[in-house]
């Protein structure tokens, strides 16, 4: 999805926002971004699992299983990232699709819509999975 966490002051720090333009700093803002939560996302096993609306409610949330669906899908088992969670494959998609365009559009600025509009689209499919997959899981819940 788009992952974007990096301060401003991290480019001034660096003299970056000297020599980029705000277009590029966006597109290397996302594409560090996303390199981080992709070298870290091997340790969220090592943080304990608690879900607030999962304690309030007693249902799933919708972003219930999404890690372990990611870690699947990036490991090419792309039947259990599904059954994980829907969403999780597209935002492995969205994490490869940061990592594979984002230096495009910063080397090519023509590139910079396509990866723009690419991204946001993946975004909202994400989106749209997991809220899909929370109302089947609810149905189901209610069913039985």
């Amino acid at each position: 999805m788009e992952i974007c966490f990096l301060p401003s002051r991290l480019f001034i720090a660096l003299s970056l926002d000297r020599k980029l333009d705000e277009q590029a700093r966006v597109h290397l803002d996302y594409l560090i971004s996303n390199l981080l939560v992709l070298s870290l996302l091997p340790l969220a096993h090592l943080v304990p699992h608690f879900c607030v609306f999962r304690s309030l409610t007693g249902m799933p949330c919708p972003g219930c299983g999404v890690t372990h669906a990611v870690l699947l899908a990036l490991a090419l088992d792309f039947r259990g990232s599904l059954l994980a969670n829907p969403a999780g494959l597209l935002i492995a998609a969205a994490i490869c699709f940061q990592l594979c365009f984002r230096p495009l559009a910063i080397a090519f600025r023509e590139a910079s819509p396509f990866v723009v509009t690419g991204s946001r689209w993946l975004a909202k499919l994400a989106a749209v999975a997991l809220f899909a997959r929370w109302i089947f899981t609810l149905l189901h819940l209610h069913a039985s």
